[in-house]
Parts: C-alpha cells; structure tokens; sequence
C-alpha cells in the first residue's frame, strides 16, 4: 500500500503543477470547454432543464462535477471559508478542471484494485506501476489541464470491470440475508450464474483467441461509425487492454514510464508555449490531442 500511495502523491502533486501552468495560461474555456463549461454551470445551479443542442456526450461529467462542487461549498460553509463556498466560483471553468482532475488519482486506485484481482501473484510495485501508467498514457493525462469528458469515461469504466469482478461476492452477500431464501434463492441463482459461468469456459484468460476477437469487435463498432475519428476515441479500449497487460519486465515499466513523461511533456510545451492563429479566425490556437 506504500508503493500505491508513492505514486497517487506523486500524480497529485504532477497535476497540482499542471494545473498552475494551465490556469496562468489558458485560464478561460478553450476548445470544447466552450460547451462544457456552461453545461456544467447550468447544472450547479440546479438548472437540469437546460441543455445546449451542441452537445452529444451524455451527462454523467456534469452529474459528477454538480455533486462535488455542492459537497464543496458545504463543507467550506460549515468550516467558515467563505470565499469556498460560493457555487459560481467552485464551477467555474478552473474549478470545473480541478474537480474533473480529482479522476486521475481515482483512475490509478481502480486500475491498482484490477490488476491486484487479476494477478494477485504480481509483486506490489509492478501492480502500482502499471495502474499509475494507465493514469499517466499521454492522451488520457492531458486532460487533466481541460475540463473534458474522457477522465470520467474512463474512471466509470474501469469501476465497472472492476465491481464485475466482485459480482460473485456481493451475490453472496445478497443471498446470505435471511429474507431472501427458499424457492426465490433456488429460482435467482441459477439465472444469475448461468451467464457468467459460460463465460469463465469460454474466457478462461487473457490470451484467449475469442476474447480477442470480441474486443476488437466492440471497439470496431463503435469507432468506424465515428465522423471523426480522434486519438481519445481510443482511450477506452486502450486502458481496457493496459490494465490487462502483464509487462515483461521492470526495466519496460520504467521505459514506458519513461516515454509517457517526454510525451506529456513534450505536449504541454507545444499547447502553453507554441499558440498559433489560422487566417481566418482572430481567435488563438492550441496545439492538443
């Protein structure tokens, strides 16, 4: 738990430094954050019945950043800091990024909790290693400076592959209670079972071939429909695969690690540093995913 905690403090404080950079440089709604921003506003303050027409991701990061910024205020009203406690400033649009960014050290704990289920045999710093880098591909990690949705896409996800891997569990816990038994326990189980008991046959590891083929499948169908076609359309299937993936070595963690840092570095550099302006806009550009 020492390693694992090394390294949500060394993200935390990485993201802390991204957002002082960002803020003094980009502290205004950039790209889709035009969108974003105001949605999540309207939602802060209890407006659910607004909706912009632009929009075409469903609501579940709004939702999220409502219910933080009310616990935000409330607990700043309670503790006095005044200052904290005004919804309009904890949503606006350097609030909204902090809040969206608090999924990156939540990303690292899930990934960790998956790979400590799926190979409870790997030693506990390859397993905090390998969750941090599916927080740290550079993608993904960039998204901390703006208030997007693909932090949130993720962190659902991966909770969602993880409480599928405690199903069994929590079924036990469900039928254990003493209400529920006789012929409704005889008639539930077995419907609750069948599924993924043909499913542990069929997939019984990682390297298997229809396992494969299906993922490959899923993420087909959802991004050739796509009109447009970016690199974060990617990030799901790819944390999906990562939080999977059994490194060969320490010396590979460390050189992906390594990689990851010169990319996301190399990117910030070119969005704080390098803004550009098309001939036809007044409006400055940004170097992005």
């Amino acid at each position: 738990m020492m390693t694992i905690g090394l390294w949500l403090a060394v993200t935390v404080a990485v993201v802390g430094a991204l957002h002082a950079l960002v803020s003094s440089k980009v502290p205004e709604p950039y790209m889709d954050e035009q969108f974003h921003c105001p949605q999540a506003l309207f939602y802060c303050n209890g407006q659910f019945d607004v909706w912009d027409p632009m929009i075409t991701t469903f609501p579940g990061t709004y939702l999220h950043s409502t219910a933080m910024a009310n616990l935000v205020t409330r607990v700043a009203k309670w503790l006095g800091a005044e200052w904290l406690s005004d919804i309009n400033f904890v949503c606006s649009p350097v609030g909204l990024r902090i809040i969206n960014s608090l999924f990156t050290p939540a990303i690292i704990w899930v990934a960790f909790r998956i790979r400590q289920r799926l190979y409870p045999k790997e030693n506990a710093w390859t397993q905090a290693l390998s969750a941090t880098l599916v927080a740290w591909m550079p993608v993904l990690f960039f998204f901390n400076a703006l208030y997007y949705t693909d932090l949130g896409s993720v962190f659902y996800v991966l909770l969602s592959y993880l409480l599928l891997a405690l199903y069994f569990y929590i079924w036990k816990r469900l039928m254990s209670h003493q209400q529920i038994r006789g012929r409704l326990r005889m008639v539930l189980s077995p419907l609750f079972g069948f599924a993924p008991a043909i499913l542990t046959v069929i997939l019984p590891d990682s390297k298997s071939h229809l396992l494969n083929v299906l993922f490959f499948a899923a993420t087909t169908i959802v991004l050739v429909p796509a009109h447009l076609l970016e690199f974060r359309y990617f990030l799901i299937p790819y944390a999906l695969f990562r939080v999977r993936m059994v490194p060969s070595s320490k010396r590979a963690l460390l050189l992906e690690g390594a990689a990851y840092v010169l990319v996301n570095a190399m990117v910030l550099f070119l969005f704080l540093e390098r803004p550009f302006r098309w001939p036809d806009s007044a409006d400055e550009q940004r170097f992005m995913w």
